[in-house]
């Protein structure tokens, strides 16, 4: 089966930065977003791409960051049935440059229309009248995309519809034209295949009364009046197509009438209306390699007992399906997580909240972004309680916040650098030494990291988090969210850390050879002992700072070999506190007897290590004392 697997969207819509949403077996996605979050700019940033495969869609950037590109890119997995591994994948786009997702499953899914939201069921609620004529709500927007196979057609309901308005009005200049004639006789057809469908769809809503909602004693049906066409008067503009349909409740098999809103509330018609639609997508046509659901706050005025049977409806029925739930409703996305994480469906659910965070686009403007939480991580928890609205918990956040970095900078940076003098490895729930020893290590690579020195002044806030309480909560707020903002851009949003995982090092009482190279006749070696682990970036071709202590030297004169001079490591007087150093101050001595030696831009290449066998150059393949 093909299921979604990874959501990356970048500048659209509520969306400024990059954010990306893993599923990693393709699961079902629950989604609670508080109002003005960004969780119906997803909706829409989904449906859009569906869209644009079928026709071409103007793509919304963020209305602040109009100057960037902009996208939507879904990977679309096939999973294997049985143990949900993923066999192969595929990544399609829609941006604002170029898209990629025009291929067949993906326009065959969006002909499906599994998009929902609460503006399609708004209309049931502004029907006023007793029996409201629901043609429009149920042709036009519920089941305008449904192919009835059975009558033998292959266009969809709303096209034969729109068919008919073309050549009958828009195309038409008197009755007697040919396109109007074309039309008058498709009428029939089109009333037919309308109630075919319909017989099949609401034998199937009821069956959900029945089995979901146990309403054994209510049924549902429709009338329908023959589509006709009407000439009110020889005025083309007020030609229509007559279409009237309308519900038809019964009660233990008695018709309750017109007024039948007296004993069916609206949220229980709103509810009648979401089984109509899912009985549509039920019967839609089966061939279809990619089907999905994605329903957005559909459950607006539903109270619970018609919001669980419709959760039921779609967990037990829709398994050939990939389903999308938002809502802003907190409570009801708890009791959708309790009630989804029953039975063998439970690995099939994943569940994100997305929250209004803070953006600082510069130094005078800052806007809101959604914050989206994607698991359980300590990330994740300091986040929820900073931009939980409801139940804001400034010192959890805090704490939380010092835990997440904790333990990612000892992920980030090389493990050897958290040892103290006995080289015993340091807790990491020390954060000051971490970040201390993060910031030393950063000092002797010559990088400066303005964001990592910024952070390191918020970080009173992240070891006393209780100290705050009661005190200047609005300044708390602000600061926490300072915090927030450095760590993306540290750990999320950039590259800035990402050559440390090219770190390699050589461990302490390592020995090194260096190189001097005058010509081919007069070389000089020096053997420095490392008091620290050396760290090296193969990449940049630099070298940390790090005490070395001269332990021999030695060199050819005239291309001949002289007496190798050995010292005393701990008595020896050369000594320099970097490498490059070193290297200076040598140089200084060799230029008085060589002057035409020239110091090389890099030494990088003049440093080797000893492997045991043979002195290795730094790019060496084999990886000696290099962290894993």
């Amino acid at each position: 089966m093909k299921r979604i697997t990874k959501v990356e969207i970048e500048n659209c819509r509520a969306y400024y930065n990059k954010y990306h949403i893993e599923l990693p077996r393709g699961e079902n996605l629950l989604i609670y977003g508080e109002n003005g979050s960004g969780k119906s700019s997803l909706f829409k940033s989904f449906h859009y791409f569906f869209k644009n495969s079928i026709s071409i869609q103007n793509f919304s950037k963020n209305l602040f960051n109009q100057g960037n590109d902009g996208k939507i890119e879904l990977t679309f997995s096939e999973i294997d049935d049985q143990d949900r591994r993923v066999l192969n994948s595929d990544v399609y786009k829609f941006s604002d440059t170029d898209s990629n997702n025009n291929v067949s499953f993906i326009k065959e899914s969006s002909l499906l229309n599994g998009f929902l939201d609460y503006t399609d069921l708004l209309k049931i609620y502004l029907k006023s009248e007793p029996n409201p004529n629901l043609f429009n709500l149920i042709i036009r927007n519920l089941l305008k995309e449904f192919i009835p196979v059975q009558t033998g057609v292959s266009s969809s309901i709303g096209a034969q519809y729109e068919f008919l308005i073309k050549n009958l009005i828009t195309d038409a200049k008197t009755r007697n034209s040919r396109c109007h004639k074309l039309g008058l006789n498709k009428i029939s057809d089109f009333d037919g295949n309308l109630r075919v469908i319909l017989d099949s769809i609401f034998d199937l809503v009821n069956k959900y009364l029945k089995e979901f909602f146990d309403l054994k004693d209510i049924s549902i049906e429709y009338t329908l009046k023959p589509i006709t066409f009407k000439y009110p008067n020889n005025y083309r503009v007020s030609w229509y197509l007559e279409t009237d349909l309308r519900l038809k409740v019964l009660k233990n098999g008695q018709e309750l009438g017109d007024e039948y809103k007296d004993y069916l509330n609206e949220a229980r018609l709103s509810s009648f209306a979401v089984c109509l639609y899912l009985a549509s997508l039920k019967l839609f046509p089966t061939q279809i390699e990619y089907k999905l659901i994605y329903l957005d706050d559909i459950f607006i005025g539903l109270d619970t007992s018609n919001r669980i049977p419709i959760i039921n409806i779609i967990n037990k029925d829709f398994n050939d399906y990939q389903i999308f739930i938002s809502t802003y409703d907190k409570n009801f996305f708890e009791v959708c997580n309790h009630i989804l994480s029953k039975g063998k469906q439970y690995s099939q659910w994943k569940s994100i909240e997305i929250y209004v965070g803070e953006f600082q686009v510069n130094d005078t403007s800052t806007i809101d972004v959604p914050i989206v939480i994607t698991n359980n991580s300590d990330l994740s928890k300091a986040r929820f309680h900073l931009y939980n609205n409801e139940r804001p918990d400034y010192p959890a956040s805090a704490n939380y916040f010092r835990k997440y970095l904790e333990k990612k900078l000892t992920e980030v940076f090389p493990q050897e650098i958290f040892r103290d003098n006995n080289f015993e490895i340091i807790e990491s729930y020390k954060l000051s030494k971490v970040f201390s020893l993060c910031r030393d290590f950063l000092h002797n690579l010559d990088v400066n990291i303005t964001e990592f020195e910024e952070l390191n002044s918020y970080l009173f806030i992240l070891l006393h988090p209780l100290s705050h309480y009661n005190t200047s909560i609005n300044t708390y707020k602000r600061d926490l969210k300072e915090i927030d903002n450095k760590i993306k851009c540290l750990f999320e949003d950039s590259t800035k850390l990402a050559f440390l995982k090219d770190i390699k090092y050589c461990a302490f009482n390592t020995t090194i050879q260096v190189e001097f190279y005058i010509n081919k006749y007069n070389v000089w070696y020096y053997e420095f002992y490392i008091k620290k682990p050396l760290y090296f970036d193969p990449s940049n071709k630099k070298f940390s700072k790090c005490e070395v202590v001269c332990t021999q030297y030695y060199y050819t004169k005239n291309n001949v070999a002289q007496p190798v001079k050995k010292l005393n490591k701990g008595t020896s007087n050369i000594r320099y506190n970097s490498l490059e150093i070193s290297y200076n101050e040598i140089t200084s001595v060799i230029l008085k007897q060589y002057r035409f030696f020239q110091k090389p831009l890099c030494i990088f290449n003049q440093v080797r290590i000893f492997d045991g066998t043979n002195w290795l150059n730094f790019q060496f393949k084999k990886k000696i004392g290099a962290r894993k």
